[in-house]
């Protein structure tokens, strides 16, 4: 690549941060610089029309990060990302791995084993069947590349909010931070956007992905970053499988180089941790699901807004060890924020209680008690961190 060209790079994908962490980190910056000079004025008719219908104002694309590092081949993180190409807004969705799923000739199992069994194809037909969206592109990462483009942007800074411990000795894998403020390398961080060995399970390890890509957009801004990013996107070729062209992946980068983040809304699919025959899946909840779909684009209001508002505390009142960690979890997937999970006063509660604490939100403690399918709710204004405080008692059921 010649100099001119590498530095209009620099400068068009410094304008373009924010997309650059959708686009670039998460896998669809290939070709770099290749081909730039011919790219920078492309025919916009003909390249929006070989990224979607004519019609169409939306570009669905399905994100697969491979844990090929564990020698499985399936897909550890998927997310649907929907681009809103007239209100210039994206949409992520997070798809939790054990999400069960009807996989096309194969049957009910974990939506992350269609890759394993079939490829991106039937990955994208098992999505097709379980949300009804279709997949216009695709962009799968394997973790080697993960960790080389964290290292070459010298690592990012954040918190790690806990110990985070495990092991693998047949897959070779280790998980070994410890809580604090931190620089975490490429390994490193990819230890913190796979945990999730702890009672917040898939919905704790989603959180984590969107702060460290939240981590990743601080260090962009950075102009010693800047600087690198023609060559985190030469790099990135080497571990990026995609259908996009260069071409489209400039125009996508030209629509949204001025989006902030609070143009990007990020949902995970509702539902709730459960067994069946011994194995554990998260059972999605369609109904809920198929409002955030066909809700958070319009009118410029995301569904559930109101309850993503919501703080709410879990306090074990029946000494059921792990109960208030598996009901935070329930309610995180329906998008409600927990603030403190912990004991009750005593371990004696017969009915749970859903307490209103504001006395305004009586139409939240008992939606919240219509989810969990047992408790009774009130509502009494009172001193507390939460708006919404719930007591579990004996009559929980797991």
């Amino acid at each position: 690549m010649v100099l001119g060209s590498k530095m209009m790079v620099v400068r068009f994908l410094g304008e373009s941060k924010v997309m650059f962490i959708i686009l670039a980190i998460m896998g669809i910056v290939i070709g770099g610089g290749i081909r730039f000079y011919s790219l920078l004025n492309p025919d916009v008719d003909v390249v929006r029309a070989s990224l979607v219908n004519e019609k169409d104002e939306f570009l669905n694309v399905l994100f697969v990060g491979i844990d090929s590092v564990e020698g499985s081949h399936r897909a550890d993180v998927i997310m649907l990302i929907t681009f809103d190409l007239k209100g210039k807004r994206v949409r992520v969705l997070s798809i939790p791995r054990d999400t069960r799923v009807r996989i096309p000739n194969r049957g009910w199992t974990k939506i992350n084993h269609a890759y394993a069994y079939g490829g991106i194809d039937l990955l994208k037909e098992t999505l097709r069947e379980f949300i009804g969206l279709d997949v216009d592109h695709y962009i799968t990462l394997d973790y080697k590349g993960f960790v080389r483009l964290v290292d070459l942007i010298g690592g990012v800074e954040l918190y790690v909010e806990k110990n985070m411990r495990y092991k693998d000795k047949w897959a070779g894998f280790y998980i070994n931070l410890n809580k604090g403020y931190q620089k975490l390398d490429g390994e490193k961080a990819l230890q913190y956007v796979r945990f999730r060995n702890d009672p917040e399970g898939d919905i704790g390890r989603i959180r984590r992905q969107k702060k460290f890509l939240e981590a990743v957009f601080n260090k962009l801004s950075k102009e010693e970053v800047v600087k690198k990013l023609p060559s985190l996107a030469l790099e990135a070729i080497k571990f990026v499988k995609t259908d996009f062209t260069p071409e489209q992946i400039f125009y996508l980068l030209s629509l949204f180089k001025n989006i902030s983040l609070n143009q990007i809304k990020w949902f995970m699919v509702p539902g709730k941790p459960d067994l069946i025959d011994g194995v554990s899946y998260w059972l999605p909840d369609l109904d809920r699901l198929n409002l955030v779909l066909k809700s958070s684009f319009k009118e410029d209001r995301f569904v559930f807004e109101d309850e993503r508002t919501i703080t709410v505390e879990v306090l074990n009142g029946n000494g059921v060890y792990g109960g208030a960690a598996s009901v935070a979890r329930i309610l995180e997937g329906y998008g409600y924020r927990i603030v403190r999970i912990g004991n009750a006063d005593r371990f004696d509660y017969s009915i749970t209680r859903v307490i209103d604490n504001t006395g305004e939100k009586v139409a939240i403690a008992r939606k919240i008690t219509e989810i969990l399918g047992y408790g009774v709710f009130s509502s009494e204004r009172k001193e507390s961190q939460a708006d919404i405080t719930i007591i579990l008692g004996k009559d929980m059921r797991r």
